[in-house]
């Protein structure tokens, strides 16, 4: 795994180093040698005692507990911090994946990239001013575990400087800010609800311009010091880290990295040296090929981004918010960072993500073994509105392959959707919509289909789980069928008890549209057809038999006909009743019977006859019932 190799473990050694830099101890603990068990002084937390063998591998990840290692024995802190609950402004409750994965997604200017910033406006300010929350009011945060095992596991992160002269020579943490001195952060440990200036060392925030800057280059350590735990010194003291980072750009780009060790400062380079690397010093053949290369900063801000948050994960910080990872990156790259960002972060810490994208959406899905909720952010005027599905439900869905191999997920990152039976319907109506709403705003709608009418409560019931406004436009003879009707007016929340007596009209009704032929008619057309033929049918003849011999059923009628085929009266009354309530479900059937009515002068069917509608925009001007029918469907869509 692209990280240091060990997980909020702290290595107790008793040799100290140069500079009197003492490596981690563990505070408030006694020493242990060989497997004596523990003992622990009055006020001490008793430790347990695990052996080199049971210690988890070093690729491991954990957020919440780590391991104290004294001399040959590992000793589990409890240290943890967890935000397990947004608190909105109307005091509704919106529960955190705790642990695991928190995707935030929604419509464009929702308020994503804001509820980031209020986050950590709310760990960072006890009481924050007028104006600076507006879609929360509080945010729950949880500290386990004592200042010592706080500060063990600072540690163990590189995160200590003792005796700094910047804190009364105090032991000092740093992380990026200013340096906490010992005495303050076990005083925000201990007395604050917040964690005020511990955030830089607990919760990390990736902004998109941060990301963009993290590969611009770090000093070399001096190995008679501290690390300073930056990503690129990490790579320079871990041969084995920077090239699982190569392969991984590898991956993405098709391109590795190389870290340049030996300039004044580390420098990432784009490619391999033409030369091999020889121990130090470097040959000059091997420096001169290194420095050909192009430097990583220098490129497009694409790869920049994508390195930076990879960078970024080798920091092990229990809290990860990151806003927009898909910035700046193609569809198959965004969708490999997704997966990338939840392997490594802490098994048991939070990551919490805003996105745009599907593809960030689905590589985070990818992950399996992980927990992910999922917050849809949505606007009702000034207020904020968020839906959330458990990790439970997410996993469900996830295991359905008409959500994995669809565009539905998208619908989570628009106002609606709406739902047809074919693409040549998507299409035609997308069309429709474009001249309806011409210059003007409009809702953003996605389009997608589920390749048949059989399918499409399925659909439904995928989509509104996320709380995403959902429609359907189907062909009027979808009403030949009463108990996918129902099953789909059941989708759409309705009752099929309000719309049963209408339809069971217009089902009496339509059945006497039946079309049959006489007998001696077809016999006498027969007749015609198959006079002077010998042998075996031919395709044009056995096609043009079956349609003599063919019953046309009321429904047939219908899809050719459209409403109009139907008996004034109570057939009639009774039929616009029935679509134009379940028109306010969402559930949306052409009135002129298929899509192909829309436009007669073209015949045929499918995409054959979408392509010569469209591109020769025959259904331009629009009808005045068509453009009823899209008018209805758009206002749907905006919804109260």
């Amino acid at each position: 795994m692209l990280q240091k190799p060990a997980d909020l473990r702290v290595r107790r050694h008793v040799a100290s180093v140069p500079n009197g830099h003492v490596t981690p101890k563990c505070h408030g603990m006694q020493e242990v040698r060989g497997s004596n068990p523990l003992s622990s002084t009055p006020g001490q937390r008793p430790c347990s005692v695990r052996t080199p063998t049971d210690s988890p591998a070093s690729g491991s990840k954990s957020a919440a507990a780590g391991l104290c290692r004294v001399s040959e024995e590992w000793i589990e802190l409890s240290m943890r911090v967890r935000l397990p609950s947004l608190i909105l402004q109307d005091d509704s409750r919106i529960d955190l994946a705790d642990p695991g994965i928190t995707v935030i997604v929604g419509p464009n200017n929702s308020g994503k990239t804001l509820v980031l910033r209020e986050i950590i406006t709310c760990v960072e300010v006890l009481e924050p001013g007028p104006g600076q929350l507006k879609i929360l009011s509080a945010l729950e945060i949880n500290k386990e575990g004592s200042a010592d095992d706080l500060l063990t596991w600072l540690e163990q992160q590189g995160l200590a400087y003792p005796n700094d002269p910047r804190t009364s020579f105090q032991t000092s943490y740093r992380r990026f800010a200013q340096p906490l001195p010992e005495s303050s952060v076990r005083e925000i440990w201990n007395g604050s609800r917040i964690l005020f200036r511990l955030r830089d060392l607990l919760v990390a925030y990736h902004p998109t311009e941060s990301r963009l800057q993290l590969v611009g280059g770090a000093s070399v350590p001096d190995l008679y010091k501290p690390p300073d735990n930056q990503p690129l010194q990490i790579l320079y003291g871990d041969r084995a880290v920077m090239e699982e980072l190569s392969g991984l750009v590898e991956r993405a780009f098709g391109t590795k990295l190389t870290l340049n060790r030996y300039g004044s400062s580390l420098q990432l380079h784009m490619g391999v040296p033409s030369e091999p690397e020889t121990l130090p010093p470097p040959s000059r053949p091997y420096l001169d090929a290194l420095l050909r290369l192009p430097l990583l900063h220098e490129q497009g801000d694409g790869v920049r981004s994508f390195v930076g948050l990879l960078l970024h994960t080798m920091a092990e910080i229990p809290i990860v918010l990151i806003d927009e990872p898909e910035a700046f990156l193609h569809p198959p790259q965004a969708r490999l960072l997704g997966r990338l960002l939840v392997e490594r972060a802490p098994k048991d810490g939070q990551l919490i993500v805003a996105t745009h994208s599907d593809d960030i959406l689905q590589g985070i899905l990818e992950v399996r073994d992980r927990p992910v909720r999922v917050i849809r952010l949505t606007r009702n005027g000034d207020m904020a509105v968020m839906q959330s599905l458990d990790p439970d439900a997410v996993r469900e869905l996830w295991r359905d392959p008409l959500i994995r191999y669809s565009q539905l997920l998208d619908g989570l990152f628009h106002d609606a959707v709406l739902i047809c039976e074919s693409d040549s319907d998507c299409r035609f109506y997308s069309a429709v919509f474009d001249d309806l709403i011409g210059a003007s705003y409009g809702p953003a709608v996605l389009m997608t289909h589920c390749g048949g009418k059989e399918r499409l409560p399925k659909a439904v019931r995928a989509v509104t789980q996320f709380g995403v406004r959902t429609g359907v436009i189907a062909d009027l003879d979808l009403l030949a069928d009463s108990d996918l009707l129902a099953d789909l007016i059941g989708a759409l929340r309705g009752h099929w008890t309000a719309y049963e007596k209408d339809y069971k009209i217009v089902s009496s009704a339509v059945a006497d549209l039946a079309v049959s032929p006489e007998v001696s008619s077809v016999r006498e057309q027969l007749h015609r057809l198959l006079d002077g033929k010998g042998g075996r049918l031919d395709a044009a003849t056995a096609k043009a038999a079956k349609r003599l011999l063919g019953v046309r059923s009321g429904w047939q009628e219908i899809k050719l006909g459209g409403l109009a085929r139907l008996p004034a009266g109570d057939a009639s009354r009774a039929a616009r009743s029935l679509l134009d309530g379940i028109a306010g479900l969402g559930l949306f059937l052409v009135p002129v019977g298929e899509l192909e009515r829309w436009v007669t002068v073209i015949g045929g069917h499918g995409p054959e006859w979408l392509s010569k509608v469209l591109e020769g925009n025959r259904h331009l001007p629009l009808t005045e019932d068509l453009k009823n029918f899209g008018r209805r469907i758009l206002s749907y869509c905006t919804g109260p």
